[in-house]
């Protein structure tokens, strides 16, 4: 440890004698490193990092199985109810759903997404709140008064962080809810990267997130908190102490059972399953795969970065090294040991990757700001992707592990130095210079060979983009623009939502250059959507349950 001490000592005065070495070495292991960090933050985020919550370990997703063969779908209402209380292995359950609203604020209103929750949501993960308070038991009873429950991002974003928040209101789909709490700044929600910006109780999901006519699903009841057959809501449950995930599973297949064989209107051929939450990524359990893939993909390119950098900065090395062979020389003569200088020279090496940990850090914090910052069709969703501990921990790993990398052949070549050579002089040193060049020739090679490797798929990248936006869609989408409204969100009734529509139109119609007006209802072509319509010809026709692909 004192020789390791001496060192690093060494390698920080000689990388401070020389400025422009230094500064260059840095930069590129920098990058490089910032590159990879920047990516892991991503991955992190989606499949690393574990639920903000109390003791995430113990959670487990509950699935139902779909009627199109969906092995881990959604549950309804009821068969929560019955989960809840019939089961032997959790210490509560809970339920939630996704939903999109529109928020008014007074003078501007946008869409926001929340979530739907079971008044328990907060209590089984273990959340207290920043202000106020959060949901509690009486706010899911039917006739109970409307409440919200704020993100920290939001608090900030829409109200300043104003103290006096608690009992504000704000206007969800034209109704009034009253703000009785903000979460911690910590809770991010329960799905990876995506944080919902406000909780509400599950006795107003009517109100929010409209089902439609659900008329047509099995069993009775008038709306979803009533009907089993509308399967709509997410589970997880907190695992007793002691109790195993196998046996969650077991007793959750078996609860399942017992509602299939009470209910066999809705829940026949109905299985429910149990996977550990740590499993589950972005709600189901089969996003993990691709997920998994696609992220190994993007580190394996940008892995290659990483490669060229320390290739880049052995050559520095190498080409360094050639002006230390007397002092190498002159260490060896005086007792050191091959494996001494070696040890020397990777710590220099390392000196200058911890070194770049800082330029790292501030590439990777710039390059998330971007990715971030990028327009997605969807709305203004906060991305969790902050560089946390874990995060950093893995920009010094990699910023050392580059630096040893790229000092690891110089150390082997100026450790082999011949005295006699070294002492003779450049002259002597004539019949190495071939097998010098060699090596820096081969390090040159892999930079190039490298670099050729990311600017093909990075052309292949733009040409697919480019073949995308040049395809034949059908119709000619030069000059055409949309502009999208939900009338619905803001209750509006159908005479108003005509008249609105009636109105747009003709104000549309008036902007100078514009020349055709239309209306698109419910789907534009190539909108992300889940429509399923199909078409038929009037004068044919077709056996039951037959679909018509193509017409003429």
């Amino acid at each position: 440890m004192d020789a390791l001490a001496k060192d690093i000592r060494y390698a920080w005065r000689w990388l401070v004698r020389s400025p422009a070495f230094s500064l260059v070495a840095v930069l590129s292991l920098g990058l490089g490193v910032g590159v990879n960090t920047a990516m892991f933050t991503l991955v992190d985020a989606v499949l690393l990092r574990p639920l903000p919550v109390s003791n995430p370990s113990a959670l487990v997703d509950v699935f139902t199985s779909g009627g199109d063969g969906d092995v881990h779908a959604t549950s309804s209402y009821p068969d929560f109810l019955d989960l809840k209380t019939d089961n032997t292995v959790f210490s509560d359950v809970i339920g939630f759903s996704p939903m999109f609203a529109a928020l008014s604020l007074g003078d501007r209103s946008r869409l926001v997404v929340g979530q739907v929750v079971t008044a328990n949501h907060f209590d089984v993960l273990g959340i207290r709140p920043e202000r106020g308070r959060l949901l509690r038991a009486a706010d899911d009873e039917p006739g109970a008064p409307k409440v919200v429950v704020l993100s920290h991002r939001a608090w900030i974003r829409e109200f300043g962080g104003a103290g006096d928040i608690v009992g504000r209101p704000v206007h969800l789909r034209g109704e009034p809810y009253e703000i009785v709490g903000v979460a911690p700044a910590a809770f991010t929600g329960v799905v990876p990267l995506l944080t919902p910006e406000l909780w509400l109780p599950v006795a107003h999901v009517e109100n929010v997130e409209p089902a439609g006519n659900i008329e047509s699903m099995p069993g009775p009841g008038r709306t979803r908190l009533e009907r089993r057959g509308t399967r709509w809501m997410f589970l997880k449950g907190r695992l007793k102490p002691g109790v195993t995930q196998d046996a969650a599973a077991a007793n959750v297949k078996v609860v399942g059972a017992r509602l299939a064989e009470a209910y066999p209107q809705t829940n026949k051929n109905r299985v429910m399953s149990a996977v550990p939450t740590a499993n589950v990524r972005m709600l189901v359990p089969e996003a993990g795969g691709p997920i998994a893939a696609g992220s190994a993909g993007v580190m394996a390119v940008v892995g290659l970065v990483l490669l060229i950098a320390c290739a880049n900065v052995a050559g520095l090395l190498i080409a360094r090294a050639s002006s230390r062979e007397r002092e190498m020389s002159v260490r060896a003569a005086i007792g050191a040991t091959r494996a001494r200088l070696i040890q020397q020279l990777l710590v220099e090496g390392a000196v200058i990757g911890l070194a770049g940990v800082a330029v790292a850090i501030a590439v990777a914090w710039g390059m998330l700001r971007v990715l971030v910052s990028i327009e997605l069709p969807i709305p203004d969703v906060p991305f969790d992707v902050s560089l946390n501990a874990r995060v950093l921990m893995f920009a010094v790993g990699a910023a050392l592990f580059a630096g040893l990398l790229a000092s690891l052949t110089p150390a082997l070549k100026a450790s082999s130095t011949s005295l006699v050579q070294a002492l003779r002089g450049p002259a002597a040193a004539g019949a190495s210079t071939m097998r010098r060049w060699g090596l820096r020739e081969m390090l040159v090679t892999s930079q190039v060979a490298l670099t050729m490797v990311l600017l093909v798929i990075a052309g292949l990248l733009l040409r697919s983009l480019g073949a995308s936006r040049a395809a034949d869609v059908g119709f000619n989408t030069r000059g055409l623009a949309v502009v999208s409204f939900d009338t619905d969100m803001l209750r509006y009734t159908p005479e108003r939502g005509r008249q609105f529509w009636d109105d747009a139109l003709a104000r549309a119609a008036r902007v100078d250059g514009v020349t055709h007006v239309a209306l698109a209802a419910p789907r534009v072509p190539f909108e992300l959507n889940f429509s399923n319509s199909g078409f038929r010809a009037d004068d044919r026709s077709y056996p039951a349950g037959s679909r018509c692909d193509v017409l003429q």
